[in-house]
């Protein structure tokens, strides 16, 4: 006879006096109040609940042990015949490198050392779980902790690099995830519907699309930030400090609606998205690097605390449609780039004299009767780098009173200055070409004659709201 089958092999394995479990897909070795999954080939575990219907707390151990007898030899009979094995008795450690729970009565999980990741939706939809603690886990993977309603804090040590997509998503009881200082990237909405959550480290370098959307009583200081998607930080409304100064990009809606944000703003990333900074009133000063060639759609619209901003020497910055619409607190701008773009610094007026001033209708556009006094934009300085500002750039600066515009301007679009009611002093330079409809209407003030430079070659009567024209 042949030797004996291979379930007679040398090295075949028998497990001695433990408490065992087997499935389709595993072998688990019961220890405690958990189960663990074997894998013979590297001589670690993935530890898990005992039961489905487990309650209180899960603690797994670094390591586990468990009696073993190993085949080393099969013995044969003269005629071949299978008589039996010689066996090897022993204790082996596995490591536990891995950990999950899906038990809905589990409150608290205690993760060892040995544990480097948490895997995706390990602790998802664990419903009463409100604490877990880990002091090396490296990367927290997508849907790690999704829809935990209870859960209220995670420790860990500075050890986390990563925060994969949803990992806390729909974790309203969420406040703290306590022990980093320091994250290299957080996936989109990875803190999506935790509106309870309050700190999660301090210097991270990418921030996903909507990671901490809604999280209204966040108020970390986040530093070192490289990349900020779309909004990041949107409706974060307790967010009080965020430096930006690192940022090679930040997206649309990044802080929108960050109204406590009073950090001062440093932007070097080439492109500031539409409404990046929309309505975060706080905002107390901008300095614009002259790496940046574009400001988006609104991005700063509504930033009324704003009361200083500054342009880097830049002829190729366009500034888009709304940027610094009704930012009030600005008085002195000197501003740089290509483009000054429609509406951008509209209603940077704050009447003081109450609301409900009468109106008057001039063709298609209404003034504004009964001007008795207003903070807002005072002094404008548009440099030679300027080459066109667009319709309504100005609209409605009603506390405008000096306007020196630059000699690269070549044009002012339609209704660009209607309504600087209060403008006394205005510049214009010598390479002024076309004057559209309405551009300064309404601008009765002006002191002394307009002295036009040659290179206009159309100009609308219009343009000024006065007679006093050369």
């Amino acid at each position: 006879m042949g030797r004996a089958a291979a379930y007679y092999e040398i090295g075949y394995w028998e497990y001695d006096g433990e408490e065992l479990e087997y499935t389709d897909l595993a072998l688990y070795i019961i220890k405690g109040n958990a189960k663990y999954a074997v894998n013979n080939i590297d001589m670690t575990v993935h530890g898990k609940n005992k039961t489905s219907d487990q309650t209180g707390s899960l603690h797994f151990p670094p390591t586990i042990t468990a009696n073993i007898k190993t085949v080393t030899d099969v013995i044969f009979d003269g005629d071949g015949n299978f008589v039996g094995h010689e066996w090897k008795y022993s204790t082996v450690t596995y490591t536990v490198t891995s950990v999950s729970c899906g038990s809905s009565g589990v409150t608290s999980v205690s993760i060892p050392n040995t544990v480097e990741y948490i895997g995706q939706e390990a602790f998802a939809r664990c419903s009463a779980l409100k604490t877990v603690s880990s002091s090396s886990v490296k990367s927290i993977q997508w849907g790690a902790f999704k829809n935990c309603p209870e859960l209220e804090t995670v420790s860990v040590a500075n050890s986390v690099v990563y925060i994969g997509y949803e990992a806390f998503a729909y974790c309203p009881k969420f406040k703290h995830l306590n022990g980093v200082t320091s994250i290299d990237s957080i996936a989109d909405h990875a803190f999506r519907q935790c509106p309870s959550l309050e700190t999660v480290g301090g210097r991270v370098r990418h921030v996903g699309y909507g990671a901490f959307a809604g999280s209204e009583k966040l108020r970390t200081f986040f530093t070192g930030m490289e990349c900020i998607r779309a909004t990041a930080f949107s409706g974060c409304t307790s967010l009080e400090a965020a430096s930006v100064s690192s940022a090679k990009y930040i997206g649309e809606d990044a802080f929108s609606g960050c109204t406590a944000l009073s950090s001062e703003i440093f932007i070097i990333a080439e492109k500031v998205g539409q409404r990046a900074f929309y309505n975060c009133s706080a905002i107390p000063k901008v300095h614009i690097n002259n790496t940046v060639k574009n400001i988006g759609v609104s991005a700063f619209y509504g930033c009324t605390g704003m009361e200083e901003l500054t342009f880097g020497e830049n002829d190729e910055l366009e500034i888009g449609k709304y940027a610094f619409r009704g930012c009030y607190g600005l008085s002195d701008v000197t501003i740089r780039g290509k483009i000054i773009g429609t509406d951008a610094f509209r209603d940077c007026y704050n009447k003081t004299g109450g609301s409900g001033a009468p109106q008057q209708t001039i063709g298609n556009y209404h003034k504004i009767m009964g001007n008795t006094g207003g903070t807002g934009l005072k002094n404008v300085t548009i440099d030679n780098s300027v080459k066109t500002i667009k319709d309504f750039a100005f609209y409605g600066c009603r506390a405008l009173e000096t306007l020196t515009i630059g000699n690269s301007v070549e044009t002012i679009e339609q209704g660009a200055f209607h309504m600087c009611e209060e403008l006394t002093k205005l510049t214009l330079g010598d390479s002024l070409r076309i004057l559209d409809n309405h551009a300064f209407n309404g601008c009765t003030k002006i002191e002394g004659h307009i002295k036009f430079p040659k290179t206009v070659c159309r100009f609308a009567k219009a343009g000024i709201f006065s007679t006093k024209l050369h």
